[in-house]
């Protein structure tokens, strides 16, 4: 094969795409790119009049729809791989009303409790 060659390994098979292979495949991306962007266009110029001045709902969400697979093709979109996991933490465990006058009651009389023990000292 002409020009520079390079191999791929998936599944165990050896598959060599050669330079001027690669700028084809990238062309016929950008091609069929645009071609999309384009239709995309007139299928939104079709849909704008009766979305906006009819204010068609269904009109809407085509347009909408659109918009988005637009912004998928241009790459605006974050992949959904990378989305962003939020994590929270218990808060902290605190005491009820109770529990802090038991404590108060149990530090005033010189009792010991443990910390993070739910056991109310009652002095007798």
């Amino acid at each position: 094969m002409p020009g520079r060659s390079y191999r791929h390994h998936r599944a165990g098979h050896n598959v060599q795409i050669s330079g001027p292979s690669i700028k084809f495949l990238i062309d016929n991306v950008r091609i069929t790119t645009a071609a999309e962007l384009v239709e995309l266009d007139e299928l939104q110029q079709a849909f704008r009049e009766k979305a906006l001045v009819d204010r068609d709902t269904t009109a809407g969400v085509l347009m909408a729809k659109i918009a988005e697979r637009r912004a998928t093709l241009l790459g605006l979109n974050p992949p959904i791989g990378h989305a962003v996991a939020v994590l929270q933490h218990e808060p902290p465990a605190k005491m009820t009303t109770t529990q802090e006058i038991g404590a108060l009651i149990d530090e005033i009389m010189g009792i010991e409790s443990k910390p993070g023990s739910e056991e109310i000292h009652w002095a007798c």
